[in-house]
């Protein structure tokens, strides 16, 4: 999956862990565009990254798909994401990273 989006939205909750990756912290692999690979899962990935553009909680959601979510916010240090899921797990700020297999999110980030 490829998704764009600007580095504001990226760093839209300061300390967690996608803010971390986007603000220089975190030496993130990018293809020969330029673009960002997060080895991670891609349709997940939409909804947080729909949930870091205006702080709305996915609705409608079929019982997998909030589990896999509640794990990319985990993953991404978003309690807010993970506590609106009704996730009870306490979110920590994290570096480096467990990547699990599957489709993975490239994402295209822009400076604004």
């Amino acid at each position: 999956e490829l998704y764009s989006t600007t580095l504001g939205t990226l760093r839209r909750y300061p300390g967690s862990h996608v803010w971390q990756m986007f603000s220089g912290h975190v030496d993130l692999p990018q293809d020969t565009d330029g673009r960002f690979f997060l080895d991670r899962d891609g349709e997940a990935f939409h909804y947080v990254l729909n949930f870091l553009r205006d702080g709305s909680a996915p609705v409608g959601l079929t019982r997998a798909m909030r589990v896999a979510i509640l794990r990319e916010a985990r993953y991404f240090g978003l309690k807010e994401l993970h506590q609106s899921l009704g996730g009870v797990q306490e979110i920590t700020t994290r570096s480096g990273g467990d990547s699990p297999s599957g489709r993975g999110a490239r994402a295209s980030a822009g400076s604004q």
